[in-house]
């Protein structure tokens, strides 16, 4: 299995396609892992070399004890570039993948061919109680509760006709290291406010959010207007996970922008 060393722990990548062909890097959710993205490199690499990648602590990468912090993603992200000697890759990520995505977009723009954030949140967004409250459930009651607790309102979405999405995402977060969760300066992580620097941003920039994803709509709305040049595409009678959701209209937005 291919493994990225980065030091002082390894990255868990899943690579697609040929490797004289531009990279796209493709960056999972919260709590899950690079499997949420498998049926897209498929389709992805038969143009571009696809990498998709496990966060620390997620999927099959290493867990430490620390270094989750937005910060910290950005610089494993930085260095899982270089160490994979990588030109300027094309950074699609989700949520989670979509924060990391937007902070080394900010620091390193020489590494980033083009931007495209999904459903995603930014450092500086506040995305309500529920978040806060698994917090409290992992440090009064223990992780495995937490992961509980976060499955089942995670999955709650899922209609009878998507329980193969329904699976696969618990599946994943079933996998989760937890280890975010144990974390000891969880709670007290740097507060950064990415949202007030995207007017900077110069690299093409796609962003796609569900209309149905209610929490994350209108952020992304939001840095449609401040990311100069930025393209929107809200995609009809779809949550948070538009790549599963939403498979063929998901990958006609991203190939039509990755194309240009």
């Amino acid at each position: 299995m291919p493994y990225a060393d980065l030091g002082e722990y390894k990255f868990f990548y899943q690579e697609y396609g040929d490797k004289k062909n531009q990279t796209v890097l493709l960056l999972h959710a919260f709590t899950l892992d690079s499997r949420m993205w498998e049926e897209d490199a498929k389709v992805l690499s038969e143009n571009y070399h696809v990498i998709a990648i496990d966060f620390k602590g997620h999927g099959k990468s290493d867990a430490p004890l620390s270094g989750y912090t937005r910060d910290d993603r950005v610089a494993d992200l930085r260095s899982f570039i270089k160490v994979l000697h990588l030109e300027k890759v094309h950074l699609v990520g989700l949520s989670y993948g979509g924060t990391t995505a937007i902070g080394l977009t900010l620091e390193s723009p020489e590494l980033v061919r083009s931007l495209t954030l999904i459903g995603t949140s930014a450092a500086g967004f506040k995305i309500g109680s529920k978040m806060s409250k698994i917090d409290l459930i992992a440090r009064e009651k223990g992780i495995e509760f937490a992961k509980e607790r976060w499955i089942k309102t995670s999955v709650l979405w899922y209609r009878k006709d998507q329980q193969h999405i329904r699976e696969l995402v618990e599946l994943m977060m079933q996998e989760h290291s937890g280890a975010i969760w144990k974390d000891p300066i969880r709670g007290n992580y740097p507060q950064l406010n990415d949202i007030e620097k995207v007017v900077s941003i110069k690299t093409p920039t796609k962003i796609i959010v569900g209309d149905s994803d209610k929490m994350f709509l209108p952020l992304s709305e939001k840095l449609h207007e401040l990311i100069p040049n930025s393209e929107l595409a809200i995609i009809p009678n779809c949550g948070h996970l538009v790549n599963l959701e939403s498979p063929a209209k998901f990958r006609e937005e991203l190939i039509g922008f990755l194309e240009k």
